[in-house]
């Protein structure tokens, strides 16, 4: 199965971007055929020499040219999909990841079991912005990034002790949820933070992971991925290699109903240019739309609501395969997995690196 790869917002370790609030990586596996015949009917008088959503959504016209495709796309069931990640809460869930769940791993609780370390994210997001503010709540994750990508004494002291003064000051709830943080800390040290792999704030894998799992998930076959050369993280293909190896040791995760399986079974990686694949293009297209969409769900996110409420009634919801989102509604996961997926996939991208 050749599976056509495009995203839209990515932004490295940067997840605190204000004008780039989301990230989402679209897929497709349709073929040539499919493919020329809704170019025809919706694209075949563009004048431009590759199709995207940056150009079309500037005009009526091009909205409208957005919204039939969609519709189209979508009536071919199951042949497209969108996995979209809000990145503050995936800022905040890493902390949760890194800090909460490691510091209870060193004394001998499962933070990954049930699924806590999702619901506690999720209980950090909303509770948080409301006791406090959405303010508080972003100042928090930028110097939890900036402490993070930075590895320096300074940004660890600045962190720590800011979060600390917030605690003597602030409502009892707020405290009681940073206290998880706090201990977490005290029983870590500025040790724990060096010994952290490199790119442990870069989403991209995870979603194109989960993007793959989507598809191995449909299939017996070899599956063949083809992303565009021109995007961000086609510069940082090395990752990628390094997660989609063969000699990656055997692993299995279970995420309620869902299981992923390593080694994927991708056999081929193609960094195509983008005007020789009108696929590569709809992905585009479709990133550029879920993303658009999806802003719009965002308190406070400024977005053309009437393109909004198209992309809505066009069914753009199905095509979700996945994402990391923030919800209120937290019930127990399932899980299970020699360790947390995340941090499987961060220890083959640091030995990965540290071979390199």
């Amino acid at each position: 199965m050749k599976i056509f790869l495009d995203e839209s917002g990515f932004t490295g370790e940067d997840l605190i971007n204000e004008a780039q609030p989301t990230l989402v990586l679209a897929s497709t596996t349709i073929s040539p055929e499919e493919s020329e015949s809704i170019h025809a009917s919706f694209f075949n008088d563009v004048q431009a020499r590759e199709l995207k959503h940056s150009t079309l959504v500037k005009t009526k016209k091009g909205r409208d040219r957005i919204v039939g495709f969609l519709r189209a796309l979508c009536a071919l069931q199951g042949k497209s999909g969108a996995y979209v990640v809000h990145k503050e809460f995936c800022l905040l869930s890493k902390m949760v990841d890194w800090w909460v769940e490691c510091g209870m791993h060193e004394t001998g609780f499962d933070f990954y079991k049930d699924g806590a370390n999702l619901a506690f994210a999720n209980v950090c997001f909303y509770c948080l912005r409301t006791f406090e503010s959405h303010e508080f709540l972003r100042e928090t994750l930028y110097r939890f990034q900036r402490m993070m990508r930075d590895r320096t004494k300074a940004a660890y002291v600045d962190f720590w002790s800011r979060l600390r003064r917030k605690m003597r000051r602030c409502r009892k709830e707020t405290r009681e949820i940073l206290e998880y943080f706090d201990v977490s800390e005290r029983i870590l040290g500025p040790r724990h933070l060096l010994s952290l792999p490199d790119k442990t704030l870069d989403v991209s894998v995870t979603t194109a992971v989960e993007t793959i799992v989507h598809w191995r998930n449909t299939t017996d076959e070899d599956l063949e991925v083809v992303h565009d050369n021109s995007s961000v993280m086609a510069r940082e293909k090395w990752i990628w290699d390094a997660v989609v190896a063969k000699d990656v040791p055997q692993a299995a995760f279970r995420h309620g109903d869902k299981v992923v399986k390593y080694p994927l079974n991708v056999t081929k990686t193609v960094l195509a240019d983008s005007t020789q694949f009108v696929q590569l293009q709809f992905c585009d297209i479709l990133a550029g739309a879920t993303s658009a969409w999806a802003k719009s769900l965002m308190a406070g996110r400024a977005c053309n609501q009437e393109y909004a409420r198209d992309l809505e009634e066009t069914g753009i919801k199905e095509f979700l395969i996945g994402g990391i989102w923030p919800t209120p509604d937290v019930s127990r996961i399932v899980t299970e997995g020699p360790t947390d997926h995340v941090q499987f996939i961060g220890q083959i991208i640091g030995k990965s690196h540290r071979s390199g």
